[in-house]
């Protein structure tokens, strides 16, 4: 199956967000208040969800609040912590009686952390008690008093990404997630893993078969396909299958694209191949799943 080109134009209904600092900041990390983006982004806007193409960590200290990720909706109250990647569809809500502290971050700022599964294998929403909240605010309000330093760009720039792998590995160790992390970054058949899911990202649209990952990552079809069970308890193809349905899951719920332009958009020569493709995943229609989530 092929990409076509209407399908790339049909994924900007859901709006895509860059990282784009406030005027005249120049550092890869930036700390505001959830009051400051409700002036700079506007109430409406927050209630629509966008794709970042950044991480975002957000600390509520105020109030409670739905955030919604992809297609899960998450009652939030003061203390609680969402952490979103790249690449993820997310959307504040209606609710304006909250506040909060928001972190976004170039993607590429950590990538060591990316390579070790540190950002993946961080749950979304974290419950914190008294002592770790805390502790997470000491981080976030350090990176505010650190980008406002006066030094050359490049080193403030370095600081904030040390203050932020900090902060990042500190909520991986909340979660008891950093250790196996390490570990599993360290070895060969991680980075196989860790690189087939980079391209299975990249390419999933176009549905290429393992042969293709495996030439680019030069290694056997069977040594990936045992990497990728390893570290995600699930064959190669399932990894794949379930990478489409995420995105098919993310169009239904946030976009106004009927289940024909989902399906070209996904690389499907027809929609009745898609529903086949979505029922033997889902156990439901997209229509149906469509309706459920509404």
């Amino acid at each position: 199956m092929t990409m076509v080109k209407k399908g790339q134009k049909a994924l900007k209904f859901i709006d895509t967000l860059s990282y784009e600092p406030s005027r005249g900041y120049l550092h890869d990390v930036e700390v505001f208040t959830v009051s400051d983006l409700r002036k700079r982004f506007g109430y409406d806007r927050m209630k629509i969800p966008h794709r970042y193409a950044f991480g975002m960590v957000l600390l509520i200290t105020k109030g409670e609040c739905e955030q919604s990720i992809d297609f899960q909706t998450m009652h939030c109250r003061a203390g609680d912590l969402l952490v979103v990647s790249a690449g993820q569809a997310h959307r504040f809500g209606n609710e304006t009686d909250w506040e909060g502290q928001i972190v976004l971050f170039r993607a590429e700022s950590v990538p060591e952390l990316k390579k070790a599964g540190v950002m993946s294998a961080t749950p979304q929403l974290l419950q914190l008690h008294e002592g770790q909240y805390e502790q997470v605010l000491i981080h976030i309000n350090q990176l505010r008093i650190d980008a406002q330093l006066e030094g050359g760009k490049q080193e403030v720039n370095k600081l904030l990404q040390l203050q932020l792998r900090s902060l990042l590995t500190r909520i991986a160790i909340m979660t008891n997630q950093s250790d196996a992390a390490c570990e599993q970054s360290s070895s060969r058949s991680y980075r196989r893993y860790n690189e087939f899911s980079d391209m299975l990202e990249k390419h999933y649209m176009i549905q290429p078969d393992l042969n293709f990952f495996a030439a680019k990552i030069g290694c056997s079809v069977k040594s990936l396909s045992r990497s990728v069970f390893q570290f995600s308890g699930l064959s190669a193809k399932k990894l794949m299958t379930k990478r489409i349905v995420l995105e098919a899951k993310r169009l239904l719920v946030h976009s106004d694209m009927n289940v024909a332009e989902i399906s070209e958009a996904l690389g499907f020569d027809e929609p009745t191949n898609f529903i086949k493709f979505f029922k033997r995943s889902e156990r439901c229609t997209p229509g149906e799943f469509r309706d459920m989530t509404a």
